[in-house]
């Protein structure tokens, strides 16, 4: 892998999972959303992988707990949302769990919403602000990770890193991880592709772990379907893997919302979001050749989870296992007339996230009337493993949002490329989205139930005066909430 990927691995080498994802197809899932494991697993090499030694673990009330986090997700590529993605192991793992149907990001950009889901805070706390400022000492000293593992749990951390701070190998008693953006492929001569690489290294993990009576705590952090700068997207494709047929007439447009691009402040059409679009996705041609590509490689993590979790099932029940699945950010692939993320529009900041609790958390149905967020990760997690949960953090376990719902969200960006990006903060509710552009007087007013392409700006709308009165007092004490912001010196 490229020279910044870092690996120490204690115990047990890798163990042939995939092989590079050397899959021939996905199972066909039976429509028993109780039926057991057997379900995830994945037909190809992975049948005839080495398995694992019987476990010598005793959980008690302990799960093993996985997280996997993919890279630029669309919201609505799992779950069968549309007819154009495949994603039936993380669809049977939602069938044991929850589709969060209201998922947010607090930032959407990579550092920072990495940043926000390994503290448990926002932005506004933990002061990773973009790519090279640092999380702060006080939050870094107690992101998840850190804490599973002084309470007694083994943890592993697989791909990619992704914040300012370095990758810590004294932390972890697994570590496999890189801390830039990584590469697909080492070079042309090993077509070895990089999910195969990290499926086959979570899977050596597990085999470690699972020789302790101690539970895990394992987080694999896929690239994709992350763009890759220095090769077109198709190149990045797993060669090996026989992909489903996707159906282009899924994409045979650009999205309808493509169209508001016409009602945006120039501020905006001159950002590089737009440039993004006019360099990735446009013409329509190559629109569609993006969003196939984009499609293979997210149906790569999706068998690479498949995988991960059939091989934790050879010495763990799929009922003793804890598993969150979600992506760092949302991806707008051609809507409002632009691409990348950025800001609060519902493409950008809503991302896929499916939590499959384990027989030893108390939940309830009830969590998918409430907004869940990434803050929210970190003490979910905590509390799944019985650990006690730092006073500082500001997310909640999504096994309270079962019981208590959050009414609305709280969303910030600060500009890391200048105006290039403008710094945008915004408040969501049950009904309405609200934005202020900081540094350009400029407001946007979405009903999301009427208009969920958020196309039509309702900010000068005089019935709605209230509502913006309202929302506008409600981000001010939000902002105040989340933390000082403090410019760099």
């Amino acid at each position: 892998m490229d020279a910044t990927r870092r690996k120490i691995v204690l115990g047990l080498g890798a163990t042939s999972v995939a092989a590079g994802l050397g899959i021939g197809a996905v199972t066909n899932f039976s429509d028993d959303k109780s039926a057991g494991r057997e379900h995830l697993a994945v037909k190809g090499q992975s049948q005839n992988r080495t398995t694992t030694k019987p476990s010598e673990q005793v959980l008690g009330d302990r799960p093993n707990i996985i997280v996997f986090i993919s890279d630029d997700q669309a919201y609505d590529t799992v779950g069968g949302r549309t007819n154009f993605y495949a994603s039936p192991n993380t669809d049977e793992l939602a069938g044991h769990g929850y589709l969060l149907e209201r998922s947010y990001v607090t930032t959407s950009i990579c550092p920072v919403s990495r940043a926000n889901i390994l503290t448990g805070q926002f932005a506004e706390r933990h002061q990773q602000l973009g790519w090279l400022r640092p999380i702060a000492d006080d939050s870094f000293s107690t992101i998840y990770p850190f804490e599973m593992r002084q309470a007694g749990y083994q943890v592993g951390f697989v791909g990619k890193w992704g914040i300012a701070n370095p990758l810590p190998s004294d932390q972890f008693d697994y570590l496999d991880g890189f801390e830039d953006q990584g590469q697909y492929f080492e070079d042309s001569s090993d077509r070895t592709h990089l999910t195969g690489e990290l499926t086959d290294s979570a899977c050596a993990a597990i085999d470690q772990f699972t020789k302790s009576p101690k539970p895990y705590l394992l987080i694999v952090c896929y690239k994709a379907p992350h763009g890759q700068l220095d090769l077109p997207l198709h190149e990045a494709i797993d060669t090996t893997i026989n992909y489903p047929a996707f159906d282009m007439s899924a994409v045979s447009e650009y999205p309808a919302s493509v169209r508001g691009f016409d009602e945006l402040p120039d501020f905006l059409e001159q950002s590089v979001l737009r440039s993004g679009f006019e360099s990735f996705i446009d013409p329509l041609e190559r629109y569609q050749q993006y969003r196939k590509a984009y499609a293979e490689l997210l149906f790569g993590v999706d068998v690479s989870i498949g995988a991960i979790t059939d091989h934790a099932t050879n010495a763990t029940d799929l009922d003793e296992l804890e598993i969150l699945s979600l992506s760092d950010n949302g991806m707008m692939l051609g809507e409002h007339g632009i691409f990348g993320k950025w800001l609060m529009y519902e493409q950008s900041v809503a991302i896929p996230f499916v939590w499959k609790p384990s027989i030893y958390s108390s939940h309830s149905p009830a969590i998918n009337k409430s907004f869940c967020l990434t803050i929210d990760v970190a003490p979910t997690v905590l509390r799944a493993g019985r650990v006690e949960i730092p006073s500082t953090y500001q997310g909640t376990p999504l096994q309270d949002l079962s019981v208590e719902a959050r009414p609305e969200y709280y969303y910030s960006y600060y500009a890391t490329m200048g105006e290039q990006l403008p710094v945008c903060h915004g408040l969501q509710d049950e009904r309405y989205k609200y934005i202020e552009f900081d540094h350009h007087d400029y407001q946007q007013l979405f009903d999301t139930v009427t208009d969920p392409s958020e196309v039509n700006n309702l900010i000068s709308d005089p019935a709605l005066n209230s509502r913006i009165r309202d929302m506008k007092a409600s981000l001010a004490i939000h902002r105040e909430n989340a933390g000082p912001y403090f410019e760099k010196a």
